[in-house]
């Protein structure tokens, strides 16, 4: 029988005595359901010593400046899981890889440290290499500076040896590096801890990747991602967290990883205290409900602030760090709509369309006035070649099942299937006229004419973007538009900031990547363009 202090956190998150969003009582229930396994086994003196040997070190700094780092309940059942389990084949740990995505301010870069220092001197491994790799060298020096400050209050004997990159241990060999994704280094690595901190912020795998090749001579490496949650949904982090989501899911089957997520459930309502310890266990511990709330009341005064607050004060992924309007704004402002609930035969609409080249995503919004409101849906396509080589084909393939992307035959845009889609729509409201950009649209605006559509051509330069920029935003503040609720949509205007010329014209435009679509948001904003530039459309869309 396992000693209760092991499951003590586990079984208070499954019995709501602990408050946890849902990925967190799914690790909770897998950890409870592995001790019925029979080719795993618990080893509490593995799991207890990690406790132990961190419990020696000193705080230098902060509230605890002084005070032995004793372990919260949340940072031992992590330790638990990571150093405990081990396979009875062989012995050896079972855990090789930790994703921890948590709230800022609840000690993850000092417990990042600590779990270093472990691995380089506690862990009985020869010659152990310890690294530790962040977005830059001023971040990784954050993990590196706390872990030699810890080294200085048991370097009692001279037992270590360090310098600005490096602490060494020479009495079993070990070292403890750091590294930064900036820096300019080759493979030879022979790691048996890696660190890497603030994972959102990598762009790219090449450096996890390569320290985690460096570890295949050791016999239980471990390595372990840290992090908050980032504003870049096409970013490793972000992927790796979805894959951890299916483990936990039980989508996919892997027990060498262990996901720790504490984050918001999709429904939480942001400002229900009750719910912030979702995403950061240590509230009221190293974090303060005043801080919380002043970080809620930053948020609402200065709405550019939302993504990053949002991302690390309360763990929520976001679509782009630099977003022309708070997603608050924009889900405020969704609901679905359903054009047979529009049943007024004098209603009429106008379309926009941003049409794909060859193989991306091509939007159809419709914009109509009803009921003292401008009223936007929006249709993607997408051809079928489009879900194999796309570098979003993770997003566009949950979308497809979703039904939210309409799949086109074929490896190039089909025309054919978006014009009658357009007819399809006319049937339900009659369409004024199609507002579109020229470009490459030649072939597919012939089409259309031929079967008497009225199209319009929309330019693309900024300054004719600036008044439904300005109107959009001015009208939806005032909420008088409504977006059919649609995630696709969402990420569009996520991926959304603002370019402005000296003239004070403004445009969305792409925050991020290429990769970072923007389609919807263009339609949308060339349809209320075609009613802003139609005098006799003034009497019909009083709204405006």
């Amino acid at each position: 029988m396992v000693n209760s202090r092991f499951t003590e956190y586990a079984e208070d998150v499954l019995s709501n005595k602990i408050t946890a969003g849902e990925l967190v009582r799914l690790c909770c229930q897998r950890y409870i359901d592995w001790f019925d396994r029979d080719d795993i086994y618990f080893d509490e003196e593995a799991a207890e010593r990690p406790v132990k040997f961190i419990s020696h070190l000193k705080h230098v700094r902060g509230d605890f400046v002084g005070q032995h780092f004793i372990l919260q309940d949340w940072q031992k059942f992590l330790v638990y899981n990571v150093y405990g389990w081990k396979k009875k084949s062989t012995g050896k740990r079972l855990i090789r890889t930790a994703y921890i995505q948590i709230s800022r301010k609840c000690g993850k870069t000092s417990l990042a440290a600590a779990l270093g220092l472990y691995g380089m001197i506690g862990d009985d491994e020869a010659g152990a290499e310890v690294l530790t790799v962040a977005p830059s060298r001023a971040q990784s020096q954050i993990a590196f500076k706390c872990a030699q400050e810890y080294v200085d209050g048991i370097n009692k004997h001279n037992l270590f040896n360090y310098n600005r990159n490096e602490i060494r241990f020479p009495k079993n060999h070990a070292k403890f590096q750091i590294l930064s994704s900036d820096s300019k280094f080759g493979d030879g690595f022979n790691t048996h801890t890696g660190i890497i901190d603030e994972y959102h912020a990598f762009s790219t795998n090449d450096i996890p990747q390569l320290i985690e090749s460096g570890m295949g001579m050791r016999t239980q490496p471990l390595l372990i991602y840290i992090t908050t949650a980032g504003f870049d949904l096409l970013s490793p982090c972000k992927q790796y967290r979805d894959m951890c989501d299916d483990i936990l899911h039980k989508v996919k089957n892997d027990d060498t990883i262990f996901p720790l997520i504490y984050e918001l459930d999709e429904d939480d309502d942001i400002e229900d205290q009750n719910n912030w310890k979702k995403c950061c266990p240590s509230l009221d511990i190293t974090v303060g409900r005043d801080y919380m709330e002043s970080q809620l009341l930053r948020m609402k005064n200065n709405p550019s602030d939302e993504v990053a607050i949002l991302t690390k004060t309360f763990n929520k992924w976001c679509s782009s760090a630099e977003s022309w309007l708070p997603n608050s704004v924009i889900v405020a402002n969704s609901e679905k709509i359903n054009l047979d609930d529009f049943n007024d035969d004098k209603l009429f609409t106008i379309l926009g369309i941003d049409l794909a080249a060859v193989s991306d995503i091509t939007a159809v919004s419709m914009c109509f006035s009803y009921d003292s409101k401008i009223y936007f849906k929006t249709w993607y396509f997408l051809p079928e070649s489009a879900f194999e080589e796309s570098h979003n084909k993770a997003l566009y393939n949950n979308w497809r099942r979703s039904g939210e992307l309409l799949v086109t035959p074929g490896n190039a845009t089909d025309y054919d299937f978006i014009l009658n889609k357009i007819f399809e729509i006319n049937k339900k409201i009659k369409i004024f006229k199609v507002e579109y950009d020229t470009w490459n649209a030649t072939q597919f605006t012939e089409n259309a004419v031929q079967h008497g559509v009225k199209m319009e051509p929309f330019s693309q330069a900024l300054g004719n973007f600036n008044r439904p920029t300005k109107e959009f935003e001015r009208l939806l503040r005032l909420g008088k538009i409504v977006i059919d609720d649609n995630e696709i949509t969402r990420w569009c205007f996520g991926n959304c900031t603002i370019k402005s010329d000296w003239n004070d014209n403004v445009k969305p435009v792409k925050a991020g990547t290429k990769y970072q679509k923007i389609d919807g948001v263009i339609a949308m904003l060339q349809a209320l363009g075609g009613m802003l530039n139609t005098p006799s459309l003034k009497g019909f869309f009083t709204v405006i």
